[in-house]
């Protein structure tokens, strides 16, 4: 497994990655993907495609960063690929490749709050939340509603203050993004 950063230089690859991404995440979870392409380019933010040889693409991992955190801000197997260990072995080469810097996530909530959702969608984030712990990830104090989605931050180390949070926001996408993300409590 490798992952190769995705540029406008890969179009095959770039193709494949933003399917991937407009299947796999919510449309209010996601950000617009030129947005992300253009931070990429402003050295901000990096888009990773998961390769199994030979050349056969796996998934997507995008990254935000910022001094000494890195935000895991979108990360997908494709849906053939799912429950074959391919995601963690992703997770691994991510924290291989981010080995220098304090790794974290956010995960849709899986408080008690969710009990309004559909029996299915709270098992998937159970789910989800269960891969993450199973790959060393913890869970942090740290709770936020991101543009009005309630979302759990977990992380390979230490804590995570909220303002480093939104700094990290704030310095990717300027000053405006502090009106859409607010802490909650756990």
């Amino acid at each position: 497994m490798r992952l190769i950063q995705v540029d406008d230089t890969k179009e095959e690859l770039s193709r494949q990655v933003k399917a991937l991404y407009l299947d796999a995440f919510p449309k209010e979870e996601r950000k617009p993907y030129q947005i992300m392409e253009q931070k990429q380019r402003e050295g901000k933010m990096q888009i990773w495609a998961a390769i199994k040889e030979p050349e056969e693409f796996c998934g997507l991992a995008i990254t935000i960063l910022y001094k000494d955190m890195v935000l895991l801000d979108y990360f997908a197997i494709c849906k053939g690929k799912r429950g074959m260990g391919i995601g963690s072995e992703v997770l691994g080469k991510l924290k291989e490749k981010y080995a220098n810097f304090h790794l974290f996530l956010e995960i849709e909530s899986t408080s008690e709050k969710i009990k309004m959702l559909s029996e299915e969608e709270q098992k998937i984030r159970r789910n989800r939340k269960r891969f993450y712990h199973q790959n060393g990830m913890k869970d942090t104090k740290l709770m936020v509603v991101l543009y009005g989605v309630s979302m759990e931050v977990l992380s390979f180390g230490r804590e995570i203050s909220f303002e480093e949070y939104l700094k990290l926001y704030i310095d990717t996408f300027g000053e405006k993004v502090a009106d859409k993300i607010v802490c909650a409590d756990r």
